[in-house]
């Protein structure tokens, strides 16, 4: 029999060898996928810069000019998510590819800082895309004009001041230019015709209570209330207003009206429309984005 001790130690030495072998070859299995990886990089190159070229036409196709300010009409969600989706599928770093920096192709370095500028591209498109949506849930229809301000939009019956506030907040984190003059302006007519509601509301609180007409209840300030019902857009307000006014005007013994009989502030013609220019921001004067200051003189009584 052999010596025990002599077993075990070629036992323990073939074991170190097989162990050796395989570091060996797992060291040498994974540089050659290493290896592999880095020369799969230099091959994207060329596909990288095609994909770049063709995202960067795509984003630019999501407004109206190369300027990139003012979306394209009719831009849709899925555009945007078409376009992000190309622009997240371009391999531009280290990582992408699981090699280090160093072994990076050198042109992968330039399609990088030109996706870094895409990307910026791409997060105002969506925030610019996110905010006129926002703006255009204040009104009951959608804004007709996103290059030119059109004063032809009519607020939702339950608007709150606090919708305005919060698009205007978010607003503030975008850079200006003249597409946030232009979504100011939208705010700028919301806030005009929340106010005149306001306004109108105060003035029924005063002269009507529980049904009966107040000694704040005159009939010059009646003619003033009746004037600024007429310049409601939003057709069940301007009902609602109707009926109160109507009360008032019915125990002031001046007889009931209809709703009909206001003037038509629907029609442009009787609120006007304001058109801003949006490469000068020129605004043209509108009878309703400048009520507050003639109401306000008119109704000071109530």
């Amino acid at each position: 029999m052999g010596n025990p001790l002599i077993k075990t130690i070629a036992v323990a030495a073939v074991g170190i060898g097989a162990v050796a072998i395989c570091f060996v070859g797992y060291r040498e299995n994974n540089n050659k996928q290493y290896q592999q990886k880095v020369s799969y990089a230099e091959t994207a190159v060329k596909k990288d810069e095609l994909s770049i070229k063709e995202v960067n036409e795509a984003i630019t196709k999501l407004y109206t000019n190369q300027d990139k300010v003012f979306l394209k009409k009719d831009l849709t969600e899925a555009e945007l998510t078409q376009t992000g989706a190309k622009l997240d599928g371009v391999k531009v770093s280290a990582e992408d590819f699981g090699i280090e920096d160093k072994d990076m192709p050198k042109n992968m370095k330039n399609i990088a800082k030109e996706k870094e500028t895409l990307n910026k591209q791409m997060a105002d498109a969506e925030t610019k895309f996110a905010i006129q949506n926002s703006v255009n849930a204040l009104f009951e229809k959608p804004v007709s004009d996103w290059q030119k301000a059109k004063n032809d939009v009519t607020i939702k019956t339950k608007l709150k001041d606090t919708d305005v506030g919060a698009i205007r907040e978010r607003l503030s984190f975008v850079d200006e230019s003249d597409w946030t003059k232009l979504v100011k302006t939208y705010l700028s007519y919301a806030d005009a015709q929340l106010k005149r509601v306001a306004e109108i509301n105060q003035s029924l609180n005063s002269m009507l209570k529980d049904g009966k007409v107040t000694n704040a209840a005159t009939y010059d300030k009646y003619l003033s209330l009746v004037e600024s019902i007429s310049q409601v857009r939003n057709n069940k307000l301007k009902t609602e207003f109707t009926e109160k006014a109507n009360t008032i005007s019915n125990q002031l013994g001046l007889g009931a009206s209809n709703s009909s009989d206001y003037s038509t502030s629907n029609d442009s013609t009787d609120y006007g429309t304001e058109t801003q220019d949006a490469n000068t921001g020129e605004n043209y004067t509108d009878s309703e984005a400048n009520y507050s200051d003639n109401y306000s003189e008119a109704d000071t009584g109530y």
